[in-house]
């Protein structure tokens, strides 16, 4: 619902100020998604990729290939922008899924199990650069994970919701 991808159930949900059942794609625009699964073209570069995300965006076509490059120098993938996507490892998939996530420099990222597959350093490289982007870039980031080890690492706070419900919130010492 906080994506405006499933139809709201009796309720309102307000991202950005603007009401998901009515005015979703205003306030995607302000909102980065990395998902577990898929996000993936095949035959796509990575920079290919994530600049045709960020024209469905909405950023010009140069402007899009510009951030493109930014962000995947960001994620540490500079080097292998220009290789298809389908070639990459799982951890350089990951990297691509946050850059795609950041290509149009939202105020906010949904990061769906953004540690899974990864291997030790992978996830803790994973992990460094979210806790960047929400301590020091200013970027409020929303994780999803079972794994509380990456919680604690990069999270202020928790809340614990089951079926839309709010079972707990609690600060992260």
């Amino acid at each position: 619902c906080l994506l405006g991808q499933v139809p709201l159930q009796p309720g309102q949900v307000k991202v950005l100020g603007q009401d998901m059942a009515r005015q979703a794609r205003l306030a995607r625009a302000g909102l980065g998604w990395m998902p577990e699964r898929g996000g993936i073209i095949p035959g796509m570069s990575g920079v290919g990729l994530v600049a045709y995300l960020g024209e469905l965006s909405g950023m010009p076509a140069r402007d899009a290939m510009k951030r493109a490059h930014e962000v995947l120098h960001y994620v540490g993938l500079a080097d292998e922008r220009y290789r298809k996507c389908d070639d990459y490892s799982q951890g350089m998939k990951q990297r691509l899924k946050l850059a795609q996530a950041l290509v149009h420099d939202p105020h906010w990222l949904f990061l769906d199990e953004p540690t899974s597959g990864l291997d030790p350093r992978g996830r803790v490289s994973i992990l460094e650069l979210i806790r960047d982007l929400a301590w020091n870039k200013g970027l409020g980031v929303i994780l999803s994970t079972h794994l509380l080890a990456d919680v604690e690492s990069v999270c202020r706070e928790i809340l614990v919701l089951r079926q839309g419900e709010l079972l707990a919130r609690e600060q992260v010492d």
